[in-house]
């Protein structure tokens, strides 16, 4: 048996390993190449956010200028923090979230989970509420389909996770503050 043949046959033993697999490929390049298209509009979207908040944007070659010094630099930083505090927390409280449940069962979600999570609340900040919702949820209906067909020998069966982070991922960037923005005007009243 080659190569391509034992490949081919492994892949439609583990059917739904293998749809997963290929969900999180697909998932994971749409990511990433949303990331590289975004980031050619990366500097264009933080000078638009600079002057929005009132900041004054000018390019001028490096020594030209009287006050163009090393102590300038220091206070990009702040202006950062308070532009988008949101991030750090988002990836704080993500992360969190899920390394409180790999440290609760560490045989059920891997480090790699953890991590994941962190770097979607730095990416969509608030957004990562929706976005661990829709995880946990896809998680959930794809592991109450396992127990319907294999009984309770699916409780020992490992899914992984991040496929379902990525799709989450992808629902909170087209979507997150949107249905967050919904869900607060609905339920908290504002």
């Amino acid at each position: 048996m080659n190569d391509w043949a034992w490949s081919i046959k492994n892949l439609a033993r583990r059917r739904l390993r293998t749809v997963l697999a290929v969900l999180g490929i697909a998932i994971s390049a749409a990511m990433l190449l949303d990331m590289v298209m975004l980031s050619g509009s990366i500097e264009k979207s933080f000078a638009d956010l600079l002057t929005a908040k009132g900041y004054q944007i000018r390019l001028a070659p490096k020594g030209t200028l009287p006050f163009d010094t090393e102590a300038t630099l220091q206070s990009a930083g702040s202006i950062i923090r308070r532009l988008r505090p949101d991030p750090a927390i988002a990836a704080a409280g993500a992360g969190g979230f899920l390394l409180a449940v790999a440290l609760a069962y560490p045989r059920g979600m891997g480090m790699g989970d953890v991590k994941l999570a962190a770097v979607m609340g730095l990416y969509l900040g608030r957004a990562v509420v929706p976005a661990l919702a829709v995880a946990v949820f896809a998680g959930a209906v794809v592991g109450m389909a396992l127990l319907a067909r294999d009984g309770s020998s699916a409780r020992k069966r490992a899914v992984p996770f991040g496929p379902f982070l990525a799709l989450g991922g992808v629902v909170g960037l087209l979507a997150g503050d949107e249905i967050l923005d919904w869900y607060l005007d609905t339920f908290a009243g504002g």
